[in-house]
């Protein structure tokens, strides 16, 4: 688990408010520019841009739990906010979130901000780590021969990232929830069959591999397992108060394979309590 003291020693990197500002103006011009006439395609289109905003809010939070100066606040806020930005052009051209099925979206995402020059105000140093940021951010794992920077805002947006989709999940899986969207659950088989390999490595204290999902009951597992994942004290400390892990718990079949899981990921939290 990231530790306040030591990350808050990395070099600086500064960023102005006007940066800042010009860089979101910028962004939301381009995400705008995929507003559609189909329902299920603006529906789908809406629900990224309300994922991001939370994300955005969650970044801020942890940045500021972690005692980050102003710049160190906005860069983790500009991550926040580019982190999906290739969710559009990918929902647009394969009709799925799913990036098995069809590209990565953090390098779509890279692609856009590229073409688009949308980080190209920034200092060299700050747009080096935004990029990297968000490559690593849907990643099995950072990479550890990465700079102390680039390693710490890549683990505040996937903790920040994280907390967000297990708050949607729970959203999602509620019984007060009537309009639930299969693109949320990848369109994977609505079916309790549990993969193996997800099995064996949530038994394992591992991250499992999102390419071995093939059901929604594999994709809640993993949901449940980001925990093995989770960075910050702060962010354990959410799950814990907000019972995510219950919550989705109680959507899923019940047999001793679920529940040896379930026991295994709620321990790994209340041990970082």
């Amino acid at each position: 688990m990231t530790q306040i003291t030591k990350e808050a020693e990395v070099a600086t990197l500064l960023i102005t408010n006007e940066e800042y500002y010009t860089t979101n103006n910028k962004a939301a011009d381009y995400i705008l520019s995929f507003q559609s006439d189909e329902e299920i395609v603006q529906q789908n289109f809406n629900l990224k841009k309300e994922h991001t905003n939370r994300v955005i809010a969650n970044a801020e939070m942890l940045a500021q739990h972690l005692n980050c100066d102003e710049s160190f606040v906005l860069i983790a806020k500009l991550i926040a906010l580019l982190h999906d930005i290739g969710r559009f052009e990918q929902f647009r051209d394969y009709q799925t979130f799913n990036d098995y099925i069809s590209k990565d979206h953090s390098e779509i995402g890279l692609n856009a901000i590229e073409e688009h020059r949308i980080i190209n105000q920034l200092q060299p140093d700050v747009q080096s780590v935004i990029k990297k940021a968000i490559l690593f951010h849907n990643k099995i794992a950072v990479p550890k021969d990465e700079s102390k920077e680039v390693i710490f805002f890549s683990n505040i947006i996937r903790d920040a990232d994280k907390l967000d989709i297990l708050e949607m999940a729970v959203n999602e899986y509620s019984s007060k929830n009537s309009s639930r969207n299969s693109s949320f659950s990848l369109n994977l088989n609505n079916s309790i069959e549990i993969s193996k390999q997800i099995e064996k490595s949530i038994l394992e204290g591992k991250l499992p591999d999102r390419k071995e999902m093939k059901t929604v009951t594999d994709f809640k597992l993993v949901q449940m397992a980001f925990v093995y994942d989770l960075n910050f004290k702060e962010s354990f400390s959410i799950v814990g108060k907000r019972q995510y892990l219950k919550h989705i718990f109680d959507t899923m079949p019940k047999n001793d394979r679920v529940f040896e899981m379930y026991r295994r990921v709620k321990i790994h939290v209340e041990n970082h309590l």
